[in-house]
């Protein structure tokens, strides 16, 4: 091969490596932004439930809430309360014994404390250098799945909370949100086990080297 082939083939290499390079660094972009998108939807969600919580408060301690004809929601004066007026015009009375069953509670304050858990522990494995690129991929993959349920779940406990599309009456509100709560602590024990491995693993590897475990049997651990 002639000098002029051997340079044509170097070119060939590396616009092929650059391109590889680009679409990965593109495609690692695409994945963080998903991993943003659904926190940011737990968050908005948590927001809803725990705004209408307030709202219930402060319309049985009489504060100033303005209604119009209809007895739906015109008005709020409450600096505190950002959510649009759309969201409670939708909210219609649920017996209180459904809005402040302890169970509602504790499914808010663990899928606001897991959201919280996955970002640290994702920015705390990140900056570890202690995991190469396609295992950060797949640990960001792995919350994703965390994250997504988190959502689908807040979407499910704001329906029974609320009175809006899901015609039931109170016993079936209850039934659904007992199964909804077995089924985040279940989701909140499986990520914790995950959490306490990834950390094991970090800690291993500092002490060992980055050839200490697997992670690959650790994601696929149930």
């Amino acid at each position: 091969m002639g000098y002029s082939g051997m340079k044509w083939t170097r070119r060939t290499l590396s616009l092929l490596f650059l391109a590889c390079w680009a679409a990965m660094v593109q495609g690692q972009s695409v994945a963080g932004s998903f991993f943003t998108q659904k926190e940011t939807q737990i968050s908005d969600y948590l927001k809803q439930i725990l705004a209408y919580q307030v709202y219930i408060t402060y319309l049985r301690k009489g504060y100033d809430i303005v209604k119009n004809g209809t007895g739906t929601i015109s008005k709020m004066k409450n600096g505190d309360l950002s959510l649009q007026t759309a969201f409670y015009d939708s909210l219609k009375m649920v017996n209180p014994s459904i809005r402040n069953y302890a169970k509602v509670n504790a499914i808010v304050a663990t899928e606001q404390e897991l959201s919280g858990e996955r970002s640290g522990l994702f920015s705390q494995l990140s900056a570890s250098g202690q995991f190469t690129g396609p295992e950060l991929a797949s640990l960001k993959n792995t919350f994703v799945q965390f994250a997504t349920a988190g959502t689908t779940d807040l979407e499910e406990l704001r329906l029974l909370v609320t009175d809006g599309q899901m015609q039931m009456n109170d016993n079936e509100r209850i039934a659904g949100i007992d199964h909804l709560y077995d089924k985040v602590m279940r989701s909140c024990l499986a990520q914790r086990r995950m959490d306490n491995s990834v950390q094991r693993l970090m800690t291993e590897r500092r002490l060992q080297g980055r050839d200490a475990g697997d992670l690959g049997q650790l994601l696929e651990t149930p």
